[in-house]
């Protein structure tokens, strides 16, 4: 049981030192995954790389996991949709979008529907 609770306590102190050094200014850094993490300062949420450097800055409420290199952005309840590089592929100025097919997205803004073409991916991601 003391070695359980020793373990625990090492390893709380562990990552507390890891964040505060990581940190810089954000309020919290998740893990590291694939080379990069999820930042978050005053309540928003960007990306980083594991040398700390801003990949995508915390100006999103929330960004979804990426999935065929787009990930949805979310600010102020509307939708964008943004590359692992940090490029804003479609403006927060829908109320939703949606995949449609495989070359359109499906998206609604002030209830009107329309159809925007998916962005070409780059061969470099």
């Amino acid at each position: 049981m003391k070695k359980f609770l020793f373990t625990i306590l090492f390893s709380l102190i562990g990552f507390l030192c890891w964040s505060q050094t990581q940190s810089n200014s954000f309020d919290c850094i998740s893990k590291y995954k694939k080379g990069c993490s999820w930042v978050y300062q005053n309540g928003r949420q960007g990306l980083i790389s594991e040398n700390g450097v801003i990949i995508i800055p915390t100006d999103f409420d929330y960004i979804s996991p990426f999935k065929n290199g787009f990930a949805w952005t979310y600010i102020n309840g509307k939708q964008g949709l943004i590359d692992f590089n940090g490029k804003i592929l479609i403006s927060n100025d829908y109320d939703c979008i949606q995949t449609y097919n495989s070359k359109f997205f499906k998206a609604y803004k002030d209830s009107k529907e329309m159809l925007i073409e998916k962005p070409k991916k780059n061969s470099s991601t």
